[in-house]
């Protein structure tokens, strides 16, 4: 199965969003020969950038659109759950990876999800396992980070407001 050639590898739950971030400082090979990237961030709290056409949101006058990550979302039993055991895939797909794609996709996996802590208490960590060879050294040699793509729901400034104002009459 070739594998295209790419600047980031991804952890793909849904697509939506990106966040990029570095590999794990850990890495190692097991018994059969599959890389295990250890203590990777694939997704943070606080504020972050992304462009106009990475969101379909109104961007301000430099084009940029900022998202807070809130740490209440971000280290939900749920969100957490939902990245344990997915698909790891270089690049982004343009489909998700399913029953029907999953073999033409799939790389490896993710395992040992869970919150940083101490320096790493506002990252999402996980343990990324590379499964096929020609990916196994594509990020042994090449890859600079990893970009996780999920689905989220938004809330605009202005919606929270209007929700905020809501809860508080």
């Amino acid at each position: 199965m070739p594998i295209r050639t790419c600047t980031r590898i991804n952890v793909r739950d849904r697509m939506n969003f990106y966040a990029p971030g570095e590999l794990g400082r850990t890495r190692s090979l097991t018994p059969e020969g599959y890389l295990v990237c250890e203590g990777v961030a694939i997704a943070r709290t606080g504020q972050q950038r992304y462009s106009a056409a990475e969101l379909p949101l109104e961007a301000d006058a430099g084009g940029a659109i900022y998202v807070d990550r809130l740490p209440e979302e971000v280290f939900r039993p749920e969100t957490i759950a939902s990245f344990e055991g997915k698909s790891v895939t270089v690049e982004h797909p343009n489909d998700f990876v399913n029953p029907d794609t999953w073999k033409d996709l799939t790389v490896g996996h993710i395992q040992n999800v869970r919150r940083g802590s101490g320096l790493e208490a506002d990252l999402l960590l996980a343990d990324l396992v590379i499964t096929v060879g020609e990916a196994i050294r594509y990020v042994n040699d090449e890859m600079p980070q990893l970009s996780c793509g999920y689905n989220c729901g938004l809330r605009t400034a202005r919606s929270w407001a209007r929700n905020s104002e809501k809860h508080h009459r």
